[in-house]
């Protein structure tokens, strides 16, 4: 959305399983959060996901601070916290895990 305008300027498929979900800005990204794709990571310059961690579930939010990337996990009762460097600039293959730390 442009702030200026009110207007769309890019629509991002993600290829999560819903279009429900969670975002948060941080990280010189777009992150989304939706059960059974936790972690999508967007590029805002480029408007394309870097990286999509596909599978699992509970995932419900996300948010970005500190270098870290935190979502909870709603069904299993735990909160995942992943460095912003764990992204690294290569994309996970489809199917993966998020990085464990």
């Amino acid at each position: 959305m442009d702030p200026r305008t009110n207007r769309e300027v890019a629509r991002i498929q993600t290829g999560a399983p819903t279009r429900a979900g969670d975002l948060a800005a941080g990280g010189g990204a777009v992150w989304y959060s939706v059960d059974g794709a936790p972690v999508i990571r967007i590029d805002p310059n480029t408007n394309r996901v870097t990286h999509a961690y596909a599978g699992g579930s509970g995932a419900d939010a996300i948010r970005v601070g500190d270098g870290t990337v935190w979502v909870a996990d709603h069904e299993h009762h735990r909160v995942w916290r992943i460095p912003v460097s764990a992204f690294g600039g290569v994309a996970a293959d489809k199917g993966s895990t998020p990085p464990k730390r």
